[in-house]
């Protein structure tokens, strides 16, 4: 008796897969659980990550040509998540300068207030600072910079950042000077003319290497600068000796 062969296996002519597949509702879970392990970003950190794209590609490309779009990608955010922290884009510039230097500005201007005494004991103070936050904080220079390259062509942002920076310390400093003055702690000058001749290299360092691109050797060394502009504006500003007022022209 001939025995039956198996029946070769029957290939699959189209037939719908008949394996078992997972309900939708355990997709969608299964795909909620993976996304519950991302890491995922504090709201209240998206404002700095919006801050810190939009300042480099400022400085890569300019305010005014760089959208608002491109500050979302470049955050991996929406454009939509950016204009409900920001309304636009000025306002993103606004709060560069306000986290970078405006806080500074104000506290400066405050403690120069308060100063009683030598005003180089608050010039050397106000200095210190400034090297400090430098060296700890990129957009501490990075903002001005931008600044310096965009205010030409730019009135509103000129303005923008006398308002929040400049208009805060230059009173502050001119009413600091004229007191010492008055106390005889520093020689009689015009207050206005040494209040910018304090502050004026410091803006005329980044000029010169930003706009013109001359740096110094070791590239931008605020503690150097600082260093050699207080020794400057110590001896310059010292009371004249008996001797001197003597020999002063009259």
């Amino acid at each position: 008796m001939t025995r039956s062969q198996p029946s070769p296996p029957v290939k699959n002519l189209g037939h719908a897969d008949t394996t078992p597949q997972p309900a939708p509702k355990a997709k969608a879970k299964a795909k909620t659980r993976a996304a519950d392990k991302l890491p995922r970003r504090r709201p209240e950190a998206r404002p700095d990550e919006i801050l810190d794209t939009a300042l480099e590609l400022f400085l890569a490309q300019g305010f005014h040509r760089t959208t608002v779009e491109q500050i979302a990608r470049g955050a991996k955010l929406s454009k939509g998540a950016v204009y409900l922290y920001f309304p636009a884009k000025p306002d993103i510039l606004l709060a560069l300068v306000r986290r970078a230097v405006g806080a500074m500005a104000k506290n400066a201007a405050a403690r120069l207030a308060q100063h009683r005494g030598d005003p180089r004991a608050a010039l050397r103070d106000l200095f210190q600072t400034v090297t400090q936050i430098a060296q700890q904080d990129d957009s501490f220079a990075k903002v001005p910079r931008l600044i310096l390259h965009e205010a030409p062509s730019s009135p509103q942002i000129a303005q923008l950042y006398r308002d929040e920076v400049i208009a805060q310390v230059l009173p502050a400093l001119i009413d600091l000077l004229e007191r010492g003055m008055r106390a005889g702690f520093i020689r009689t000058l015009d207050a206005d003319m040494t209040a910018r001749c304090v502050v004026g290299p410091l803006m005329a360092h980044l000029l010169l290497a930003e706009i013109f691109d001359l740096y110094p050797e070791g590239g931008l060394d605020w503690p150097r600068l600082i260093d050699t502009q207080f020794a400057i504006l110590d001896a310059g500003l010292a009371p004249l000796q008996e001797s001197d007022r003597a020999s002063k022209p009259t």
